[in-house]
């Protein structure tokens, strides 16, 4: 499997990506609109993909780019069911991690549903921290030291 950054130009299974994407509990997006979220996350962030071929079975969305907070942000992180428990994750956290501190960022922030027990404990067992309420009363806004 290829960890890669994605881009307009890769050779990616779009209805592949597209049904990985909707297994996140808090994007509902499809088509034109799931197309306008990548796009803003490779024009002002960072978009990660790990690929089998051209089938995507994880991705990990982030900005790194606050100078003035650095503050880096995680919108977005799933992998597929089928490769839950490997390890891709980790590598996604770990490298977009990297990557924010390279940048000079000295906390990540992200929002995590209440409900997704699964994932807060990824984070917490990643040094996150929730800090309050996040964007929604449905989630938790964690933060970390980088």
């Amino acid at each position: 499997m290829d960890l890669v950054r994605y881009s307009k130009d890769l050779q990616i299974d779009l209805v592949a990506l597209e049904k990985l994407v909707q297994q996140m509990p808090s994007i509902t997006l499809a088509g034109d609109e799931l197309q306008a979220y990548l796009n803003k996350l490779i024009t002002y962030g960072d978009l990660f993909v790990a690929l089998d071929g051209v089938t995507p079975n994880a991705l990990l969305g982030f900005y790194a780019n606050n100078v003035d907070t650095k503050v880096a942000y995680l919108s977005c992180i799933v992998v597929s069911s089928s490769l839950r428990g490997q390890g891709v994750g980790q590598q996604l956290f770990s490298k977009m991690c990297m990557i924010a501190r390279e940048r000079g960022m000295t906390h990540l922030q992200l929002d995590v549903v209440k409900e997704n027990k699964n994932a807060i404990m990824f984070y917490e067992k990643n040094h996150c921290a929730i800090i309050g309420n996040g964007r929604t009363d449905e989630y938790w806004l964690m933060e970390k030291e980088l």
